[in-house]
């Protein structure tokens, strides 16, 4: 289901506005999207941190890896460009359209299982590119979809299994001293082990 939650304007002086929908707050469900900085409140809120940027909509944007990916297509200039670029194929509750229309959620680029070898070769290739290193043979950039990404500076995407599930598929970074997604699974089973 797809509610719109409220309008972000970012201004040309980097003045970030947001604004809970009436709708939104007249919901049972509504839930703020920041406590500390966007409680629920029929108010405009404005922000300069982060380029007018409020962290829980910036922490919705790619980060290094994503960024990367977009920017090699060339296609965002602005926080909001990547704001709006974001795919819907991703892990969380926000989505953003241009328009206060509701869009359908489009999943059409997510990745599927089948897609992993490929997609973590192309992620080593550009890897590999980027650190001026030959790359043979040359990797499908199709592969590596904008809206594949997900933030933080690690290579990372959304991989979707048979069941319609999202899951997301961490890949190596050439720098790495260790396995990093070995270690988070460590992780995350002691967690679970500690309750």
């Amino acid at each position: 289901m797809v509610v719109v939650a409220g309008r972000y304007e970012l201004r040309p002086d980097g003045i970030g506005s947001f604004v809970y929908a009436r709708s939104y707050l007249e919901r049972d469900a509504a839930f703020s999207l920041d406590p500390r900085h966007l409680p629920l409140s029929a108010r405009e809120f404005r922000t300069t941190r982060n380029h007018g940027m409020f962290g829980a909509l910036r922490d919705v944007a790619p980060d290094a890896w994503g960024r990367l990916i977009m920017q090699r297509r060339g296609t965002p200039e602005t926080e909001l460009d990547f704001l709006l670029a974001t795919s819907d194929a991703r892990v969380g509750a926000l989505s953003f359209a241009p328009t206060p229309d509701v869009p359908p959620l489009d999943l059409s680029d997510v990745l599927t299982l089948d897609a992993i070898a490929p997609t973590l070769r192309a992620s080593d290739h550009l890897q590999a590119r980027i650190a001026g290193e030959p790359v043979v043979p040359a990797f499908d950039p199709d592969l590596l979809e904008p809206g594949s990404s997900l933030g933080g500076a690690r290579p990372k995407a959304n991989v979707m299994d048979e069941r319609g599930q999202l899951w997301i598929a961490k890949f190596p970074a050439r720098n790495d001293a260790w396995d990093n997604a070995v270690v988070e699974l460590g992780c995350l089973r002691l967690a679970g082990e500690c309750g």
